[in-house]
């Protein structure tokens, strides 16, 4: 298994987010319940707290920010914006990865293949089951549940809500909050 996607983080995988977001939106396709963005931003949250209810470590490092309609990545945000209210009914089959080529000393672009084998069989697990959690959830009501959530309670809008809080919150508690 080639570790290009993530990282070693206090001895644990983390993911890249794009590649969390790539696997919900396919497996909810194959499932044939596609996502919108909206309910994508939802379900990226609700796992990064069950990794951490679940190991103690976070599933990826990218921050989530307290938006109006509860908690966002924004760079995932950016990314599928552009299907607004809609599902996103393609699935992520290749993306295009930019690195810095020191021979050149230019950006390159280059088409990847998105690889659901970069996650561990738990871990991807643990993400199927939250997706199958709340498959049949409106992007609405995942709205509102977040919004009952002590850490987007505890911060303000365009505040970051921080692992620490989510630990705070979540760390050595049991699946209910």
């Amino acid at each position: 298994m080639e570790d290009v996607n993530c990282f070693v983080y206090g001895g644990e995988r983390v993911y890249n987010v794009m590649d969390v977001a790539r696997y919900i939106i396919n497996y909810s396709i194959e499932i044939g319940r596609p996502v919108s963005n909206l309910k994508l931003q939802k379900l990226l949250y609700f796992i990064q707290v069950a990794f951490i209810k679940q190991y103690e470590i976070t599933c990826y490092e990218e921050p989530i920010v307290h938006w109006r309609h509860g908690p966002v990545v924004e760079s995932v945000y950016q990314k599928y914006k552009d299907y607004g209210a809609e599902n996103i009914t393609d699935k992520e089959l290749e993306y295009f990865s930019f690195h810095f080529n020191v021979d050149t000393r230019s950006f390159v672009m280059e088409p990847k293949n998105y690889k659901e084998d970069i996650f561990e069989h738990c871990h991807q697990m643990l993400i199927n089951s939250i997706i199958e959690e709340y498959k049949d959830v409106s992007p609405w009501d995942m709205v509102e549940l977040t919004h009952q959530e002590e850490p987007w309670k505890k911060t303000g809008r365009n505040e970051e809500i921080t692992v620490n809080r989510m630990k705070q919150c979540y760390s050595y508690m049991g699946i209910e909050n």
